[in-house]
């Protein structure tokens, strides 16, 4: 039995240069998929080694059936794809921030959209998304931002933020502090101009933001 028996990514024509592939970088781990002596096709991940022995030249093969790691990632796959249609369709974003750094640490996709921030950019800093937000409401944001790292509680904000585009959009934040006391995660969806309450007591409005003093201590 040979290498193309088994290894159906691995013709007998592509051989010769697998095998020079690792002669050359001496070990080589890879996925692919094999066929079982009974028919099946399995995927499986490979740890090639080239070894010397005696004056020949031999390849040391570690194969891994990964068929449970395989549909783990495919549900995971399935379920991100899910929460990210969710949240396009109910317009909630969600993060996560690095208090110590004030870095997030990760950004969805429609929080990139609400915030009009391009994804291809990066990660936005901490800093980034408060210059957005209107003066107006910059005190109340932070000192529900300074309430949760203080007491370990979770808080909520609503507020407006300035979009580079130059339209003002209603946000409502959920913040929830997550146990290494470094990070915060969060929702954030655009609740539109349906909130009276809010909207009436301030400007619909606001003027474009300047920088704000960033100070967060637990």
């Amino acid at each position: 039995m040979t290498v193309p028996d088994i290894d159906l990514e691995i013709p007998a024509e592509r051989w010769p240069e697998r095998w020079r592939e690792l002669k050359t970088q001496r070990a080589l781990t890879f996925e692919a998929h094999h066929r079982t002596r009974d028919g099946r096709i399995v995927p499986v991940e490979i740890s090639g080694n080239y070894l010397e022995y005696e004056g020949g030249a031999y390849c040391l093969a570690l194969v891994r059936d990964i068929t449970e790691r395989k549909k783990a990632e495919e549900a995971l796959k399935r379920s991100e794809a899910y929460l990210a249609e969710a949240q396009e369709l109910s317009h909630t974003g969600s993060w996560a921030l690095d208090v110590a750094s004030e870095k997030y640490v990760y950004v969805s996709e429609e929080c990139f959209r609400i915030f009009e921030i391009d994804a291809k950019e990066g990660l936005p800093t901490r800093e980034a998304v408060s210059r957005l937000i209107c003066p107006e409401d910059w005190d109340k944001v932070r000192g529900d931002l300074e309430k949760l790292l203080r007491e370990k509680v979770d808080t909520s904000s609503e507020f407006r933020i300035v979009l580079p585009s130059g339209a003002t959009r209603h946000l409502q934040t959920t913040r929830h502090p997550v146990l290494n006391d470094t990070t915060t995660d969060g929702q954030c969806p655009d609740i539109g101009d349906g909130q009276a309450a809010f909207a009436g007591a301030k400007s619909e409005r606001c003027p474009k933001p300047e920088p704000p003093v960033i100070q967060c201590r637990d």
